[in-house]
């Protein structure tokens, strides 16, 4: 799950972060201007995840500074990989598409980053059960095993995609 659990009675074993591009189509930048600071994004179409795990972005951030933003548009979709084929297909941009959806699209040069390093704040991800499962050898023996095999394929995907993007993640 993104974010920990406030939850009681739950075990959060952190596994991971979730790394947040802005991105947006080279056609779509064509013809409506790239967006280099939150403000210009008065002036675009945004695409926007919402779902159970978060809510559309309200603000970015870059080097310790804070911006909020809003869109000219803003479409709200419950599907990240719709979001990610709405801004392929031209339709506008995205503030929080997870890198993991979209870093070929960018190496290929379908996707664009946008917004000079403003980004959405990475967010902790987290395997979780109820700690009365947790007491079950094998619950335990399982997230035992995931858990550092996660961290480890994490790291290695986030330096990946440095070396083939240029991204640092």
């Amino acid at each position: 799950v993104t974010d920990k659990p406030k939850t009681e009675n739950l075990v959060a074993l952190w596994r991971d972060h979730s790394v947040f591009i802005p991105i947006a189509s080279p056609e779509y930048l064509n013809r409506f201007g790239r967006p280099e600071h939150p403000a210009d994004l008065a002036a675009h179409t945004g695409f926007c995840y919402t779902g159970p795990v978060r809510e559309p972005a309200a603000f970015l951030e870059k080097d310790g500074k804070r911006a909020y933003f809003t869109w000219k548009r803003r479409i709200t979709v419950s599907d990240i990989l719709a979001v990610k084929n709405a801004v392929l297909e031209g339709y506008g941009c995205a503030v929080d598409m997870p890198i993991v959806h979209c870093y070929r699209e960018i190496e290929e040069g379908k996707l664009v980053p946008i917004l000079g390093g403003w980004r959405v704040p990475t967010r902790d991800l987290f395997a979780v059960t109820t700690e009365e499962k947790y007491g079950l050898k094998r619950i335990r023996t399982f997230l035992d095993w995931y858990v550092p095999r996660s961290v480890t394929a994490g790291r290695l995907r986030d330096r990946t995609i440095a070396e083939r993007i240029g991204l640092l993640i």
